[in-house]
């Protein structure tokens, strides 16, 4: 699995150590960034100017792993939601996403999302019900050509329109 975690206002040292806390051992983090920088664990940094989305898409394209999930600097991860989000792809699912919450700065949940166990494309239009985190296969995401900058700020929403129009299935892992 490759991790892209985008650089960004939130803690990016917090983000790699729950990457390097994965009880899935085979996660490859790419930081996309556009200066040089240090980062933690056995983190690469992907270098790359223009937009986020852009820096997103130049990380990616470096990338070893089979599968693709795109991160912001700031976003934790259980111990075990890669395995979880493989799992669901080793079933034969293009893509698996899964519920998010929201923490403030005293370590509280202020926002729950649980996202829907089937995703119907009408709902989709109304919102960006994937969200993160999103775990799709590298070919397909290399295939719709990753982020695209020109929808900036609502980029990953556009990428999930564009996914549900070509996946055959996307499952979600409710934790």
């Amino acid at each position: 699995v490759s991790v892209v975690v985008a650089v960004g206002a939130g803690d990016l040292g917090a983000t790699i150590a729950t990457l390097d806390a994965q009880v899935y051992d085979r996660v490859e983090v790419l930081v996309a960034a556009d200066r040089p920088l240090e980062a933690a664990g056995a983190a690469r940094v992907a270098v790359a100017e223009g937009a986020r989305e852009h820096q997103v898409n130049q990380a990616a394209a470096s990338a070893a792993g089979e599968f693709v999930l795109v991160l912001d600097a700031g976003d934790l991860l259980e111990p075990h939601a890669v395995c979880d989000l493989v799992e669901a792809l080793q079933g034969g699912a293009d893509g698996a996403y899964g519920d998010e919450d929201r923490i403030d700065e005293h370590g509280e949940s202020v926002w729950w999302h649980l996202k829907p166990a089937a995703l119907g494309p009408e709902t989709l239009l109304s919102y960006d019900v994937v969200g993160a985190p999103l775990l799709v296969r590298r070919e397909l995401w290399e295939s719709l050509g990753g982020l695209d900058a020109s929808c900036a700020p609502v980029a990953a929403h556009d990428f999930a329109l564009r996914l549900c129009a070509r996946a055959a299935s996307l499952v979600h892992v409710g934790e």
